[in-house]
């Protein structure tokens, strides 16, 4: 990771930092990514720096979250990402017996780096591929 020169971008609030936690740690001018190793009395971690290869103790001063860089925007939160409800659904259920389709079975078949509704048109045997008619985005 680049470090990012200022400090500005530091913690709006506390935070209880914990062992094995990803956080990013003010160092040499800049914020670097690691991870606490240990625990300090005092409110001191142990931090290894990815970018520096080494353990450094750190206050709790001069730790953070991670912070993820979108259009110069500091965001805490790097695993969201923003989807309309209409494109989401629940998880599909577990099928143990895959070749348990017929013709005529309506499926949910990933084509195309997609979901497609149809119905099984025709399958010449098990374990060949399966033709799918009347495709429709899901």
């Amino acid at each position: 990771m680049d470090p990012i020169a200022s400090a500005a971008a530091s913690r709006e609030k506390k935070v209880q930092f914990k062992f094995e936690e990803e956080v990013e740690a003010f160092y040499s001018d800049g914020w670097w990514e690691g991870a606490i190793i240990a625990e300090h009395s005092g409110g001191k971690f142990a931090v290894f720096l990815r970018g520096f290869e080494e353990q450094i103790v750190f206050e709790e001063k001069d730790l953070r979250l991670p912070v993820q860089w979108v259009k110069g925007k500091g965001s805490r939160d790097s695993n969201r990402e923003d989807i309309r409800a209409c494109n989401i659904r629940p998880c599909p259920p577990e099928i143990i017996v895959v070749d348990g389709f017929k013709v005529w079975d309506e499926v949910d078949a990933y084509y195309n780096e997609g979901w497609w509704v149809g119905v099984i048109a025709k399958r010449k045997r098990k374990g060949s591929p399966i033709w799918i008619s009347s495709l429709c985005p899901r």
